[in-house]
């Protein structure tokens, strides 16, 4: 398979940018890595551990340490990197400001289908619970302004709203990107402390956890 060629390849030339460029060609598509960052993790850190010489100063390779330093700030139990981003008034939102209350972090798109399917469990979640300290923060890769508007007067979500940035035309979306992913939806579940409990692809798996908190 591809994932053996290209792991026998790199321990053998430990030290070949073209080694590093292939596995991070790899990675980034790697279903196990899309579907569930966080778990990719220690297949991330030992891979790079193998890299020597002028492989290590290479982009691709720090690249790649840049992702895994990204999944450490969402282990189970990290404190969750902060942001501040735009709502669509045009006014600043930081997520700091939710602590004390359980977050759901919603990382969608207008155009993501399945991001837009879970909208209904989320809306259902938030009335149940939203007067149990539970908020919900919605934070969209949306490129185009009007696009992210035009969903949000659809969809009609009670809760924050805000949209990522993206500091140059062909990068990923900044925050969610920090938040070690480059697939929606995306889900981050945190504590009144604002300590990572869940990240996940899985709404059933995230809902399934928000109801077993407030049960």
């Amino acid at each position: 398979s591809q994932k053996i060629w290209i792991e026998t390849y790199v321990n053998q030339h430990p030290s070949s940018i073209a080694g590093v460029y292939l596995f991070n060609e790899y990675f980034q598509s790697y279903q196990y890595y899309q579907s569930s960052p966080v778990s990719a993790l220690p297949y991330l850190e030992s891979t790079l551990n193998k890299f020597s010489g002028i492989t290590t100063s290479s982009i691709y390779y720090k690249e790649l340490a840049e992702i895994a330093s990204d999944l450490r700030g969402i282990q189970q139990g990290s404190l969750s990197p902060d942001f501040t981003l735009l709502q669509r008034n045009k006014s600043k939102f930081t997520l700091a400001s939710t602590r004390g209350k359980y977050t759901l972090i919603d990382f969608w798109a207008s155009w993501c289908l399945p991001c837009r399917k879970a909208i209904p469990l989320w809306k259902e979640l938030y009335a149940k619970h939203k007067n149990k300290q539970f908020t919900i923060v919605g934070v969209s890769s949306d490129r185009n302004w009007n696009d992210w508007i035009k969903a949000l007067d659809k969809e009609q979500m009670p809760w924050v709203q805000v949209i990522d940035e993206f500091p140059n035309e062909n990068t990923p979306a900044l925050v969610t990107k920090s938040f070690g992913t480059n697939s929606l939806p995306f889900y981050v579940l945190l504590d009144k402390e604002g300590r990572v409990i869940l990240s996940s692809n899985d709404k059933n798996e995230v809902s399934e956890k928000i109801e077993e908190i407030f049960r």
